[in-house]
């Protein structure tokens, strides 16, 4: 439930903020913008436009922002892309490398231990490796951004601007070859050993 105090101290900074007009019944707007799109992603709307205000950030009208805000949460959260968990990979047991600034280095330069495990790539199968690893390391700094936020609506644009920046990324491709690169090695390692 929103308070109705809350409410009118949105109104207050709004007006003061000159982002809303006296006349418009906000009180009206918010119940409605309430039944459609549910009381949490309508707090998160609050929310995130009561710190742009205060920060002097908000461009506009408050009330078409706010419903703009909420659709593109509804949409969202619809798609079921509310956990941000990073893409787990365990190259680094292999590589020993203290991380993926280094393993992203080590394998443009085909140095290090890196060599050994790429010793056998095409240069196509590298490139590749590189692009994998430099979008793990975009995915695992949005997520390192996301677990400092406390606000959820910020949690979703950080998620999604990340989503939005790697979209034309073959993710799951490039994971797949990846694993397979770093199996092969795993097995012909082995057989070396036996």
């Amino acid at each position: 439930m929103i308070d109705t105090e809350d409410i009118k101290k949105f109104r207050e900074l709004a007006i003061e903020c000159k982002v809303l007009e006296k006349d418009i019944n906000l009180y009206g707007v918010i119940g409605r913008l309430r039944k459609q799109y549910g009381t949490e992603i309508l707090l998160d709307a609050l929310n995130f436009f009561t710190e742009k205000m205060i920060q002097n950030k908000m461009k506009g009208l408050v009330v078409p922002a706010m419903v703009g805000f909420c659709s593109k949460a509804a949409k969202y959260t619809a798609m079921g892309n509310t956990t941000y968990g990073p893409t787990s990979i365990d190259w680094a047991q292999d590589l020993d490398l203290g991380g993926l600034d280094e393993a992203i280095k080590a394998f443009s330069e085909r140095s290090g231990k890196a060599y050994a495990i790429a010793s056998g790539w095409s240069d196509k199968e590298i490139k590749q490796e590189i692009l994998f690893l430099r979008t793990i390391r975009l995915e695992w700094g949005a997520v390192k951004k996301i677990n400092k936020t406390r606000l959820e609506s910020r949690k979703r644009y950080i998620w999604h601007s990340y989503k939005k920046s790697i979209r034309n990324i073959p993710l799951m491709l490039l994971q797949s070859q990846h694993e397979m690169r770093i199996a092969e090695y795993r097995t012909n390692k082995n057989n070396e050993c036996t």
